[in-house]
């Protein structure tokens, strides 16, 4: 087997990638605009072209994940300007964005999603409403922290087929996560 690329060259490579329910590829990172400058944007691939859909988003995107309701999810550094919003994750369903429950603020690294597609979201510094947190979870209603956490950031999070959570960071220790 051979790779291959999928419509014209991106120009600049992705930080994260994320594949909706119904097959359409995003792509999150900066790619270039014009006279050498580029800007942080969010790209759907239709099966023919790229398209941004950061319309209304702005900010920085490090990591993007896909429920099987056709949601999708951000994290990052990321305001939404027409709400006078700033928040670690935001949601796009397809149409518009939006925060997930309230301001969380901060600045977010990592998702993954759960057995049950609840969301995890790792690394949350200076955080208003969960403090100063590694993990939290979003159940579709409200952010949750875990009891005992990760004593430092957290970069990656998977969820094996089993419902483990595994982290990826700078942390020396991690402490039970009951319910996480």
């Amino acid at each position: 087997e051979q790779w291959s690329s999928v419509g014209d060259s991106l120009a600049a490579a992705p930080i994260s990638l994320a594949i909706g329910a119904d097959g359409t590829v995003y792509a999150a990172g900066r790619f270039p605009v014009e006279d050498d400058q580029a800007a942080w944007d969010i790209l759907a691939w239709n099966g023919e072209n790229w398209s941004s859909i950061v319309s209304g988003l702005t900010g920085k995107f490090f990591d993007m994940a896909a429920n099987s309701k056709g949601e999708l999810f951000v994290t990052g550094e990321i305001q939404i300007p027409s709400k006078s919003i700033r928040t670690a994750v935001a949601k796009w369903d397809g149409t518009e964005w939006n925060a997930l429950g309230q301001n969380i603020g901060g600045t977010g690294f990592t998702l993954a999603l759960d057995k049950e597609e609840n969301l995890l979201a790792g690394v949350f510094i200076g955080n208003k409403t969960l403090g100063d947190c590694q993990v939290v979870k979003w159940n579709g209603e409200v952010w949750t922290a875990p009891v005992a956490g990760l004593d430092s950031y957290c970069r990656t999070l998977c969820v094996d087929p089993n419902g483990n959570v595994y982290a990826v960071g700078g942390f020396r220790s991690a402490g039970y996560q009951e319910g996480l």
